[in-house]
């Protein structure tokens, strides 16, 4: 990612987990460390992506994926946890199942997730 042009690489960087995964069979601990290498301006691109992989991976257990985004640093754990409900949405389409998502995650990641999908509310006409 750091040969792309600048307007190029937070989406380089969103998807570079996939590549991290894809060598060191979905070991998301180290992807989250490995994300804390990326240029300081494109960190939380990479734990954004991270977060949003996990979730479609492992759609099927949110809090699997709530527990890989609090192995991040205190500044990765949001981020993560917006990719997570980002990918949420995208698959279902749907902010009640997003705030139902939300609901079932521990108190601190329930708000943050609220305030995450909350933020793309206007995307949809419910």
């Amino acid at each position: 990612c750091t040969e792309q042009e600048e307007k190029f690489k937070g989406v380089c960087y969103f998807y570079s987990p996939i590549y991290y995964l894809n060598l060191h069979n979905d070991d998301y601990e180290g992807a989250l460390k490995w994300c804390l290498t990326a240029e300081p301006d494109q960190v939380m691109a990479c734990t954004k992506g991270l977060g949003s992989r996990a979730m479609k991976y492992n759609l099927s257990d949110p809090k699997l994926v709530e527990s890989i985004c609090e192995n991040g640093s205190i500044d990765q754990k949001p981020i993560c946890i917006d990719g997570m409900i980002s990918y949420y949405l995208v698959n279902f389409e749907s902010l009640n199942k997003g705030r139902d998502l939300c609901a079932g995650l521990k108190p601190e990641n329930a708000a943050i997730c609220l305030t995450s999908l909350e933020s793309r509310s206007s995307l949809f006409g419910e």
